[in-house]
C-alpha cells in the first residue's frame, strides 16, 4: 500500500479535508462544516473535523499515514495549538505526526510558485500573511469578529444588517437591503433582525451566509451595498499594504488571493484585482488552502 498524506483546511464556515499519495495525487475530497472554534465552539469544532476524517479514512483502513497538516486561522496562537495538538494525538493514538499551521501559511504553499510572498484570505474572517526567503512571517488583521475582519463576509454581512436598520430610522440611504436580508431568513418585520443577529446561539458563519445579497444589491445599483463592498475592498487592500510594509526583504512581488469573498464575490473580486494588479503578480486557486496544507503534510515528513 502506497503511503497516503492528509491535509484539512479548516475555515469560519466550512472545513475540507483532502487524502493524497506523496507526489500530490488527490485521492479523496470531502468537506463539512466549520472548525474554527471562534466559530462554533471549541467542542463543535472538534466534532467536526473527528467527523470529517472518519468518513474520509474510512477508504483507506490499513493505509500507512507519513503525515497530516491542519491549517486553521488562529493557529498562531499557542492556546489553539495546544488544543489541536492534544486532539490530533488522541485521534491518531501519537503515530501521525500532525502539522499546525495558520490557513494563510497553506494558502502560501497552495497558491505561489514558491513559499514566500503575501496572500490575502477574506471569507468568513480576513486577515493578510506574509513571508520572506528567509522565512520570517508578517500577519495583519485577524483579530476575529469583536475587534476585527473589516471585509470578510462576516463584516460585509453585518455592515448590511447594520445600514439596513439605520435606513429604516432615517439615519442612512435608502436601501433594499432589509428587504432582501429579511426574505431571505424568512423573517416577517426589518426589526426582527436585531434579535436574529443579537441571538447567543448565533454563529459568525449564519451572518456571513447573507454576503452574497450585499452583492446582489450592489450589482442592481443599490447604493448602501455599493458602499459597503467599496469599503471592504478598501479594508482589504490595508491588510496588504500593511503587511507589505512590515515584511523584511527579501521576498518576490506575489499575491495569493484566498477565501470564499475572494474565490466567488465578483464585484469584489474585478474591483480588488483593478486596484492591486499594477503592482502586484496575482495567483488565484480553489482549494489552494487546502492544496497547501497536503504539500506542508508531505513536505513536513520529507525533513
Amino acid at each position: 500500500m502506497e503511503t497516503i498524506y492528509i491535509g484539512i483546511d479548516g475555515g469560519g464556515t466550512r472545513t475540507r479535508v483532502g487524502i493524497a499519495l506523496g507526489d500530490g495525487t488527490l485521492l479523496e475530497r470531502r468537506e463539512a462544516k466549520s472548525s474554527n472554534i471562534y466559530a462554533v465552539g471549541e467542542e463543535s469544532a472538534k466534532d467536526h473535523v473527528r467527523a470529517l476524517l472518519d468518513e474520509a479514512l474510512a477508504s483507506y483502513e490499513g493505509y500507512p499515514i507519513g503525515g497530516c497538516c491542519f491549517s486553521s486561522a488562529g493557529l498562531g496562537r499557542h492556546s489553539e495549538e495546544q488544543m489541536w495538538s492534544a486532539f490530533f494525538d488522541g485521534y491518531f493514538n501519537g503515530q501521525v505526526h500532525t502539522l499546525l499551521t495558520s490557513d494563510g501559511l497553506a494558502l502560501l504553499a497552495g497558491t505561489l510558485p514558491q513559499p514566500a510572498g503575501l496572500c490575502l484570505i477574506s471569507g468568513t474572517g480576513s486577515i493578510c500573511i506574509g513571508r520572506n526567503k528567509e522565512g520570517a512571517i508578517v500577519r495583519s488583521g485577524g483579530f476575529g469578529a469583536i475587534l476585527g475582519d473589516e471585509g470578510s463576509a462576516w463584516w460585509i454581512a453585518k455592515e448590511a444588517i447594520r445600514g439596513s436598520l439605520l435606513a429604516a430610522e432615517g439615519r442612512g440611504c435608502p436601501t433594499i437591503l432589509g428587504q432582501a436580508i429579511t426574505g431571505q431568513l424568512k423573517l416577517t418585520a426589518l426589526e426582527n433582525l436585531i434579535g436574529w443577529a443579537n441571538d447567543k446561539e448565533r454563529t459568525k458563519a449564519q451572518i456571513a451566509s447573507l454576503a452574497p445579497a450585499v452583492t446582489d444589491a450592489a450589482e442592481g445599483g443599490d447604493e448602501l451595498a455599493t458602499r459597503i463592498l467599496d469599503g471592504a475592498v478598501s479594508h482589504l487592500i490595508e491588510l496588504v499594504e500593511a503587511t507589505e510594509a512590515r515584511l523584511p526583504p527579501s521576498w518576490p512581488h506575489h499575491l495569493g488571493l484566498g477565501g470564499g469573498v475572494l474565490e466567488k464575490d465578483r464585484y469584489i473580486q474585478s474591483r480588488l484585482t483593478e486596484r492591486l494588479s499594477p503592482r502586484w503578480t496575482l495567483f488565484e486557486g480553489h482549494d489552494a488552502a487546502l492544496k497547501g496544507a497536503i504539500a506542508l503534510a508531505v513536505e513536513n515528513n520529507r525533513r
